[in-house]
Formats: structure tokens, C-alpha cells, sequence
């Protein structure tokens, strides 16, 4: 197994010769034996060695960056056939170029995101509701952990925690709260479903990390055909409209009562299963089914309905 320690630690590490990972000060002084560049706020760039099992040594750099937090925003537009939209804020990034190679003001679609304020005793979690709420003015009361990322494995250690949080529909948004260095725009233009954010030019790959699981996570990429191929089939594809309560319960953690009385509130259109999956339903299917027996209730304890009428 390689052994990765210090650089300075090294025997051969004054050797300059051996030395891929040079620092330069601005007089042009070379460093070959420096140690570590570090950043109070955003972490510490590391010069390590690596020793293989045959004794070859050589050097690299480690980016142990501070954590932070990134979220996806989606929310459920009654207006849209009860259509999943994420919300994919466009943010200035000064050290992207653009077309003539100019760094400083160019643009792009980015998922909010900002680091843990750890000295302040912030979780993850805290730090994600935090983000959302200054970038683009949504509360969100709760955020579900996704999964842990790590951007750059073959040179970081550092793994970033991924959260998705839904906005209802009818939240009215707040004014954002952003630093003076920040340009995000999060309005009614920056809402994409699906199919929409396949036009957009997504740059980020933490963006692009994150809506990738939470594609996964909502169940919107599944079919009957990759159901029928797989070897680990996903969850059964039901068609939106005609989903009832008891399907719902079947595949949800939730009892078919706290269903029906959440949904046929007209509120909330989606139940979660488990912490991997949304079952995504429509007041619609709400309504047909209470309108059709509300006298039945389904018992998930005895996997059948119960009649309770007179």
C-alpha cells in the first residue's frame, strides 16, 4: 500500500530534481521543499509524498479544502401539470474566461452552495438551509443529505455533503441576502424542469453533481424499460394521475391516512419514500379517490383495505 506522508518529511525531498510541485514567489525564487499554502476561510493547499510499494517516491499536492454545503431546490408547479422544477440560479464566477478569454464577469447556472461555518458550531444541515436562504430567498424548514462528493479524488480528501430541499409552490420568496462580492440571479426565469435544464449550459460540475442525484433521488430518470433490463430494478413506474392512496402507502414510509390528509389539503403533492425516492402525486388522483369511496381507509399494517362504514 502507497504511503503518503509530509514532503518535508521525506528524505528526498530537498532534492529539487525530484520535485514535480514547485512554488514560485513573485521575484521568480523557485521552492521545491515548501510545505503547505494555507487559506484561513477555504483550507490549506498540502506538498506530499507518495512512497509505492517498490520504493518510488513522488511528490503531489493535497487540497484540503474547509466543507461546504450544496443544495438542490425543487418544487412542484401545479401550473405545469404538476411538472418537477429545479431552481438553478445564474452566478457570476470571476475566474472563468469567456469567449476572448477575459476573466471577471462571466455568468453561469449554479446550485446555491457556501461553506460550513464550522467555528460558529454550524452543521451541515444548518449551513444549507443558511445558503439557500440568502441566495435566492426561499425558507426551506428542512433539507434531506443526498450524498457525500468529492470534486477532485486525485487530490483532495476533502468530501462535500450534497442536500435537496423542496420549496412549496405557493412560498412567496424573499429578498436574498448576499455578500457584496456575489451576483446571483434566483427569480421566476431561473425554474427548469427537467427537460429544460438539458438546454442550459451547465459549467459547474458540483451543479451538474447535484442534479444528477437528485434526478436519482426524485425517481425522474426511471422507465419500464429500464426497469425490465435491469438487474437491480427501481421502484415501479406509476403514472402520476393515476396513483392512489394506497399505492402511495405501499411505497412510502407514510400511512395512507397522513396521505390523504396532507395531499387533500391541496398543499403538498409529494410524499417522501424512504430517503431515496419521491412519489410524486396530483390532487387530481387526491380527489378521485375521496370522491370515488371515501368511506375506505387502507391499514398498512394488515395490507388491506378496512371498511368503515356503519
Amino acid at each position: 500500500m502507497p504511503e503518503v506522508v509530509p514532503f518535508s518529511q521525506h528524505p528526498e525531498s530537498p532534492n529539487p530534481n525530484r520535485v514535480n510541485w514547485i512554488a514560485q514567489t513573485t521575484d521568480g525564487t523557485q521552492i521545491p521543499n515548501w510545505s503547505e499554502i494555507a487559506d484561513a476561510r477555504y483550507g490549506t493547499i498540502k506538498h506530499v509524498a507518495v512512497v509505492n510499494e517498490d520504493g518510488s517516491v513522488f511528490d503531489k499536492v493535497e487540497l484540503d479544502w474547509k466543507p461546504a454545503a450544496f443544495v438542490v431546490i425543487y418544487r412542484i408547479n401545479p401550473r405545469r401539470d404538476n411538472v418537477v422544477e429545479f431552481l438553478i440560479p445564474a452566478e457570476r464566477r470571476v475566474l472563468l474566461r469567456d469567449e476572448e478569454g477575459k476573466q471577471g464577469d462571466v455568468i453561469i447556472p449554479n446550485i446555491p452552495q457556501g461553506l460550513i461555518k464550522l467555528e460558529a458550531g454550524e452543521t451541515a444541515e444548518g449551513a444549507a438551509k443558511r445558503e439557500v436562504r440568502e441566495e435566492t430567498g426561499y425558507d426551506i424548514p428542512s433539507v434531506t443529505k443526498l450524498e457525500d462528493i468529492y470534486f477532485d479524488a486525485a487530490n483532495s480528501s476533502s468530501p462535500m455533503p450534497f442536500f435537496i430541499a423542496e420549496v412549496p409552490f405557493d412560498q412567496t420568496q424573499q429578498a436574498q441576502q448576499l455578500d457584496s462580492d456575489e451576483q446571483i440571479t434566483a427569480g421566476e426565469s431561473n425554474w427548469y424542469s427537467l427537460e429544460d435544464s438539458q438546454r442550459l449550459r451547465i459549467q459547474c460540475a458540483k451543479t451538474l453533481s447535484g442534479l444528477m442525484l437528485a434526478t436519482g433521488f426524485l425517481g425522474l430518470l426511471q422507465n419500464e424499460a429500464d426497469n425490465a433490463t435491469s438487474e437491480h430494478p427501481k421502484l415501479p413506474v406509476i403514472p402520476r394521475d393515476l396513483i392512489t392512496i394506497e399505492q402511495a402507502a405501499q411505497l412510502s414510509d407514510l400511512s395512507a391516512r397522513t396521505i390523504r390528509r396532507l395531499a387533500g389539503k391541496g398543499k403538498i403533492d409529494s410524499t417522501m419514500i424512504g430517503r431515496s425516492r419521491v412519489l410524486l402525486t396530483t390532487a387530481k388522483a387526491v380527489r378521485n379517490y375521496m370522491e370515488t369511496d371515501s368511506n375506505r381507509k387502507y391499514d398498512p399494517h394488515k395490507k388491506k383495505r378496512a371498511n368503515l362504514g356503519s
